[in-house]
């Protein structure tokens, strides 16, 4: 228990203290130090309700105090899966694009719910993407034939989770371009 709950609660050294009144005051200690933590966690970045309740299960808090701490940063909006898969999808596509169906995965990995992952990415341009990643592997390999540069920037689209039909285009559309320019 901190100092300063003892001084709140008016006790001192010797006093006689019901053990009910203790145990309150305990409790909302663990409410402090929950609230703290999770805030602490959320200032480095957005995270999901299932990132913040499995990292606070790390720290030994009691668990219905880390499901109050949830309820409670819900209401005030600072937990919302929705709210952070549109950030965490946005920022993906900007830093490091991949197909819609791999951000689906990644976010399922994090605890958003499929409906919210799949609301998220759906606006998710998945031939605008790959074409700037063929683009830019184009740039940085520099093919001499067509077959050499599907040859290596190919799998590189695939392992990005897009699909044959979306690289292939990709490819295509970003080597009749650069072909165009020059």
């Amino acid at each position: 228990m901190s100092a300063a709950t003892v001084d709140e609660a008016g006790l001192s050294e010797g006093m006689a203290a019901a053990e009910q009144k203790i145990k309150e005051l305990g409790a909302t200690d663990d409410a402090e130090a929950i609230h703290a933590a999770a805030l602490r966690l959320l200032r480095v970045r957005a995270r999901s309700e299932r990132d913040i309740r499995t990292r606070l299960r790390q720290k030994d808090f009691p668990a219905e105090g880390i499901e109050a701490e949830i309820t409670r940063l819900r209401n005030v909006g600072l937990l919302d899966d929705a709210a952070f898969a549109e950030a965490f999808v946005e920022e993906r596509t900007r830093r490091s694009p991949r197909s819609a169906r791999m951000l689906r995965q990644e976010l399922s990995v994090r605890g958003v719910s499929p409906g919210i992952a799949g609301s998220s990415t759906a606006d998710v341009d998945e031939l605008a993407l790959a074409t700037d990643i063929a683009r830019s592997q184009l740039r940085k390999r520099q093919p001499s034939t067509y077959d050499q540069f599907i040859e290596k920037a190919g799998p590189f689209l695939t392992r990005r989770g897009f699909g044959y039909e979306v690289a292939k285009g990709a490819l295509r559309r970003a080597w009749d371009d650069a072909r165009s320019e020059s």
